[in-house]
């Protein structure tokens, strides 16, 4: 797997933890610069994972690529959202983004509450090969 200098592989894509405080659209923008965006999560072994990346760079919370529109959640890459990790409480809608908390599970903020980190994703480089058989 090929990821860039400084980010981290996990199931064929390449995480980086941004340790900077950002509101929900700075981030993404962030993420956007590095040619990726903020990360969108499809199973628990996932999600374990960006715990683990945020605590060991000393945060609870990280924003994630969630967000709350016309009456669902939805994942900023357009793929299926499930909903089966948010913590004790239930959404609440007028909150509409998406962070990432690793004493519970997922949690919601207003978009443009800055102090928060983030997670941005992109898919690896991997080099594939063609075989020709004469």
């Amino acid at each position: 797997m090929m990821c860039p200098e400084g980010w981290e592989v996990f199931q064929g894509r390449c995480y980086s933890f941004v340790n900077e405080d950002m509101t929900w659209p700075q981030a993404q923008s962030n993420c956007a610069m590095m040619d990726s965006m903020l990360v969108s999560v499809h199973s628990a072994q996932e999600y374990g994972f960006l715990q683990q990346l945020t605590s060991n760079n000393g945060n609870q919370n990280a924003w994630l690529g969630g967000f709350y529109l016309q009456d669902q959640w939805l994942w900023i890459d357009g793929s299926w959202f499930y909903n089966n990790s948010w913590g004790s409480e239930s959404p609440d809608s007028s909150n509409p983004c998406l962070l990432l908390n690793t004493y519970v599970a997922w949690s919601n903020s207003p978009c443009n509450v800055g102090g928060f980190a983030s997670i941005c994703v992109k898919n690896s480089n991997v080099r594939k090969s063609i075989f020709v058989f004469a």
